[in-house]
């Protein structure tokens, strides 16, 4: 049927009646709000001073409605995406009745919806005649973890205290009315030991969401406010049914997934994160009430980083097609203990949580899932050897701090159906890890080695991708390096009956021949000089299915690449490979795998480079 009024170009009757828009147009107005969400992505990466953003892009773009509802998400990093909703929140709560046009909100608080105080999120109200419609938001990781710690870079992994990683940036204005607060806005920047990029990156995260604001008054003007913010309704619940729905396929029943973390990078070890998953037609809950009290070290995780997590867990077994908005949000629970290390008490360190235990927590979650939907898991995590380096550059004569991520490229695991890829894990999304040579760019160090590590991938039906090792040198000057090993007493689990890759290892080599090596749950701090270097080893990710049963073929296969020796398709799928035609002996594969059927856990990748018997760690 036609429309009983004719509409306007405003959404409006010519008699002034608001008319329900149609949903064309609502589709129309949801994608435009997600490309102006991209849109600041790009105003991100292109106007932003540090390269933790503009290479490595470790930000996330959002527009949220007046009720800090994620409306849409641009590129980036997803685990800052519930923290962008949660820290919003807690400034509309901070300040009711107390937000109007032209303002600019902070706020990086742990225990205000964030995650550790490195990420901050700013925030822009967009009004239409004098009402709150939107917020657009960015959250991004500031170059110095927001200036004020211990360390460059707020790693410090002695830490027992939030103060001593960084400033805490309770809710505030950093603009009232259109002007900026300036003695405020002095006093952040006083704090950082990085203030260039900084300022730079600060207004970097101001302007991507006055584009936001300036697309979203375009489409009111094209529209009509009343057809815009029925969009906005009409995209979450679109999103909530089609997730109910998909929920509502699933079987019904409570499982449980157990992930331990090596240490909370001083003080404790093999701490636990549980998450009890039930599911009950189209409902969801999410339990953690088995995890470990919080500990004493820089490991803890706030609200905002557990619930990101947990929902990247959930997100990877959707159908792509559900928009990732608040939608999904609605017909699930999620049960955080106060005090326990996924919802610390306020002031409890928090320094590396949106590394670790947020990886744990992502492994728990799917650890449950998959026993529910085993051909739909993957492995939404990257167990890390995180370090930063700092020193003054002797090019410049300027300060500089380092995230090598150039160091963190390593194979995720094998999903049904597939092996997983080299490179990178696919939880960092929309994040990019910097090449080599714009590492050697930005910082006076030299990357000797980067490579792909043989046999270090984890066995399965699909196997997980490879692991690497990287060696960066240092030129020319004294820097002082932090770093700290996770997924080495406990690397990333395998599913379904596969097994997990190497474990992860860091080693630092002295030009006077001496050396440290550290393995999971290590940190180590530092002071490096001219020639000393640093190496990372990632081991690969987990297998997907029993070893046994992978195809011959893609065995030979991964001999030719390079990923496998002939005497670990041996040991580890029990495929018998001539070493000189570089073909597989059939006679001979079937009769070893018959031998090696009943074995609890296959021997494949789970003796390390050092001689450490991983398969007895996994069957005790």
């Amino acid at each position: 049927m036609g429309e009983p009024f004719p509409r306007t170009a405003k959404g409006r009757s010519a008699q002034g009646w608001n008319v329900a828009a149609d949903v064309i147009t609502k589709e129309i107005i949801k994608n435009a709000l997600s490309t102006a969400a991209l849109e600041m992505t790009v105003s991100m990466e292109r106007t932003s001073r540090s390269p933790i953003v503009n290479e490595s892009r470790d930000f996330s773009t959002a527009i949220l409605d007046g009720q800090s509802r994620a409306i849409a998400q641009g590129l980036g990093s997803p685990v800052l995406m519930a923290a962008i909703k949660h820290s919003v929140k807690a400034i509309l709560d901070d300040f009711p009745g107390d937000v109007g046009p032209g303002d600019v909100f902070i706020n990086n608080d742990p225990f205000s919806g964030g995650s550790h105080l490195g990420d901050t999120t700013i925030a822009v109200p967009v009004f239409h005649e004098g009402e709150l419609v939107f917020i657009a938001s960015v959250r991004s990781h500031l170059p110095d973890g927001t200036g004020g710690g211990a360390r460059p870079g707020g790693m410090f992994p002695a830490a027992i205290e939030v103060y001593e990683e960084g400033l805490r940036y309770p809710p505030f204005k950093l603009c009232a009315g259109g002007q900026l607060k300036q003695d405020r806005f002095d006093w952040l920047v006083r704090n950082t030991r990085f203030k260039d990029w900084t300022v730079g990156d600060v207004s970097a995260m101001i302007a991507s969401c006055q584009v936001a604001e300036r697309r979203i008054h375009g489409l009111i003007e094209k529209y009509g406010f009343a057809t815009v913010t029925e969009a906005s309704e009409y995209a979450l619940d679109y999103a909530e049914k089609l997730f109910a729905a998909e929920v509502e396929s699933w079987p019904d029943g409570t499982y449980t997934g157990v992930a331990y973390m090596d240490s909370d990078g001083f003080y404790e070890w093999d701490l636990k994160v549980q998450a009890d998953v039930t599911i009950d037609g189209g409902k969801l809950t999410m339990d953690f009430s088995g995890t470990d009290p919080q500990t004493k070290g820089f490991a803890n995780s706030g609200a905002g980083n557990t619930l990101s997590y947990a929902f990247i867990a959930l997100s990877s077994v959707l159908d792509e097609t559900i928009p990732k908005n608040d939608g999904i949000f609605r017909p699930v629970t999620v049960i955080l203990p106060e005090g326990s290390l996924v919802n610390p008490t306020d002031g409890s360190p928090t320094g590396l949580c949106t590394l670790h235990p947020g990886a744990e927590i992502s492994q728990a979650v799917t650890l449950a899932l998959s026993q529910a939907l085993p051909e739909k898991v993957g492995h939404p995590w990257d167990t890390r050897v995180k370090g930063v380096i700092s020193g003054t550059d002797p090019r410049s004569g300027s300060r500089y701090v380092a995230h090598p991520f150039v160091t963190n490229a390593a194979g995720p695991g094998g999903t049904y159906g597939l092996d997983g890829w080299g490179g990178g894990s696919g939880m960092r999304g929309g994040m990019a890890y910097t090449t080599a040579e714009m590492y050697e760019t930005h910082y006076p160090q030299r990357v000797e080695q980067r490579e792909f590590m043989i046999d270090s991938c984890g066995p399965g039906k699909w196997r997980g991708g490879p692991g690497t090792k990287t060696i960066i040198k240092i030129l020319g000057h004294t820097a002082l390096a932090n770093y700290m090993v996770w997924g080495g007493r406990h690397p990333g689990p395998p599913l379904c009956g596969g097994v997990q890759g190497l474990p992860n290892e860091a080693d630092f080599f002295y030009k006077d021949g001496g050396s440290d090596h550290l393995v999971g749950g290590q940190s180590l701090e530092r002071w490096l000089s001219n020639d000393d270097a640093i190496q990372t080893s990632r081991g690969g990710g987990g297998g997907w299915g029993d070893p046994l049963d992978r195809d011959p073929s893609m065995v030979r296969e991964d001999i030719l690449d390079e990923y496998l020796s002939i005497e670990g398709a041996r040991r580890d799928y029990g495929v018998v490979v001539d070493a000189e035609t570089v073909q597989v002996d059939q006679g001979a594969t079937r009769e070893l795998r018959k031998a090696m059927r009943g074995v609890v856990v296959p021997a494949g990748a789970a003796i390390n480079e050092c001689g450490t018997d991983l398969s007895k760690q996994a069957s005790a």
